[in-house]
């Protein structure tokens, strides 16, 4: 990984308060149950969980997240509808978004100014540095339990795009998890990133989603496309005998390629069965699955009110805003939306992806 000058204040040192979380790959659990009632809590889990919640009692969040209302909604793909009301009326205003690689503007939010009670922790990957650039911090308007913003190399002020080094930290993040429920994901700016500021989301989502399963067939080389889902897109997978190198430079040369066509895009890092059809055990989740979407772009400061399909809702979780669309919301209208947002984007690219992936 990447070794980037970045300090942070002495306040962040590695302390009985664990400002830093340090591991090595040794720390890292490939497989996982599939069952929550069976799941484990890892190390990683026992601090972010802890930390989070210490930080939600101490009212460091914009409101208290009480157990959401859920529902799953009948049908094929098992969409998990939320209803969080208090995330689209207390967060922070989305910045305008005007293209896929906008330089970073210090004079606008970003997570350098954050106070210092909502970063949980910084993270020293494989006992690197005695002192660490990357920031685990709260998302003050949360969306789900424990969700947190991963922030790689955070005083560096890099845009939000997406390079190996930080992706890598992002997988590196899910493998820390013993549990199935924890979920990593990215958007890009078009698709619906609303801080232009390098960062990753994490989160507990304890559901099941359509796509830990969902069929998918061989593209090229490491890349595989989903197919009989209405998000369209391409999904990668980790195993344990993988080469973790040789997995992420392929998934980047298909990011790489959507950033050279100005093409928005998100990225949904979740755990599942393996791809290839060779899972031994039903029960045992064997794979990290990771999923990138070429989507419609959508520029100008969102509209938090509207239905914005981003990795959640691509992922098949669907945080809803108000009580009249939770409650007349149906897959049909969801798969019609996930299918408006991707098939054009995926078939246009489909072709070159197939061919950058078989090098």
């Amino acid at each position: 990984m990447e070794n980037e000058a970045a300090f942070l204040p002495c306040s962040m040192r590695n302390s009985s308060e664990e400002k830093e979380f340090s591991y090595t790959g040794e720390e890292f659990i490939f497989q996982v149950p599939r069952s929550f009632i069976d799941r484990g809590a890892s190390k990683f889990d026992q601090v972010l969980q802890r930390k989070w919640e210490a930080a939600m009692k101490k009212k460091y969040f914009r409101y208290h997240l009480d157990k959401l209302e859920t529902k799953v909604l009948p049908g094929k793909y098992g969409f998990v509808a939320q209803l969080n009301v208090k995330r689209a009326q207390e967060r922070r205003k989305p910045q305008d978004v005007v293209d896929l690689e906008m330089p970073f503007n210090p004079n606008l939010f970003n997570f350098t100014k954050v106070k210092q009670h909502e970063v949980l922790f910084s993270l020293n990957p494989n006992q690197e540095a005695e002192l660490s650039s990357h920031q685990v911090i709260i998302n003050v308007s949360p969306l789900e339990y424990c969700n947190c913003l991963l922030v790689p190399f955070v005083n560096s002020c890099l845009p939000q795009v997406v390079n190996e080094s930080g992706l890598q930290l992002a997988v590196e993040m899910l493998l820390l998890s013993a549990d199935p429920s924890f979920r990593v994901g990215f958007n890009s700016l078009g698709a619906y990133a609303s801080v232009n500021h390098y960062h990753f989301h994490l989160y507990y989502l304890s559901h099941h989603l359509f796509i830990e399963i969902t069929p998918v067939q061989h593209l090229s080389g490491l890349c595989y496309e989903v197919v009989n889902y209405p998000g369209k897109g391409f999904v990668f997978q980790l195993l344990q005998n993988s080469q973790f190198t040789v997995v992420l430079k392929s998934v980047m040369k298909v990011i790489k390629y959507l950033l050279d066509e100005s093409i928005a895009h998100n990225i949904l890092i979740t755990r599942g069965q393996r791809l290839d059809g060779k899972q031994d055990e039903y029960e045992i989740y064997e794979a990290v699955r990771i999923f990138v979407w070429a989507r419609k772009s959508s520029f100008g400061v969102k509209n938090d009110e509207a239905f914005n399909p981003a990795l959640c809702e691509l992922g098949g979780h669907l945080p809803i805003k108000n009580e009249r669309s939770f409650q007349n919301i149906s897959e049909a209208a969801v798969a019609s939306i996930l299918d408006d947002v991707c098939s054009e984007a995926f078939f246009k690219v489909r072709e070159h992806v197939k061919q950058i992936c078989d090098v």
